[in-house]
């Protein structure tokens, strides 16, 4: 009788003190998604396709597309944006110019679906040409005022002869590259030819400034 009230005792200490503690599974995803394939490849040369699939190492999405995305020089229509699953396709239905660098910057919009990490200013680049345009310009951009910086600023390069008074510009014709300002008032552009442009500055609600000539050599 005694065994078997010890043996009954030692069988609630053990059941009383196993406790069921669901899986850590593991840790958090801090990992933006990951370029696994590109067709065409990123930075080919050459361009002729009408549509791209860019494949990641994990599901995708798209987060506030249409204030992110810049296509530079603009593309007339707009490429159309699609996900499906792990790869985002690009639909390209406007006729290209001949010997062109294209570069499409998704800002901060692609995300995994599972932390919402975001892979910024993720860039997909192009050429119709034989070469990719490989200058940039980097700045930032300060409120003449007060001297603070200036966020979400549209900068726009257009190309001018620098002999030619090309102020009216932005009234009658797109940039030929352009951008927005982050953090900082800072800004920077891609994959600019070879050539001599005026830089424009404007945000909703204010007049337009020609700060500079830029020549990219």
């Amino acid at each position: 009788m005694q065994n078997r009230l010890y043996i009954l005792i030692c069988w609630f200490l053990v059941t009383g003190c196993a406790t069921i503690v669901a899986p850590s599974g593991g840790p958090k995803d801090v990992t933006p998604p990951q370029i696994v394939e590109a067709k065409p490849a990123n930075f080919s040369p050459n361009f002729q396709a009408k549509e791209i699939e860019i494949t990641f190492d994990e599901y995708v999405a798209l987060k506030d597309l249409f204030n992110n995305m810049i296509v530079s020089p603009p593309m007339e229509p707009k490429p159309e944006i699609f996900v499906r699953g792990k790869s985002i396709l690009i639909k390209i239905e406007a006729e290209l110019a001949a010997n062109t660098t294209y570069n499409i910057n998704f800002g901060n919009a692609l995300i995994d679906i599972t932390e919402g990490n975001s892979r910024k200013n993720f860039q997909y680049v192009f050429s119709t040409g034989t070469y990719i345009d490989s200058l940039s310009i980097a700045g930032s951009v300060i409120k003449a005022l007060d001297r603070k910086p200036e966020e979400e600023v549209l900068v726009m390069l257009y190309e001018c002869n620098p002999d030619v008074v090309c102020d009216s510009l932005p009234y009658k014709s797109k940039p030929r590259y352009f951008t927005r300002t982050g953090k900082g008032g800072g800004f920077v552009i891609h994959n600019i030819k070879k050539s001599t442009f005026k830089l424009f500055c404007n945000k909703p609600g204010q007049h337009i400034v020609c700060p500079c000539i830029v020549f990219a050599q």
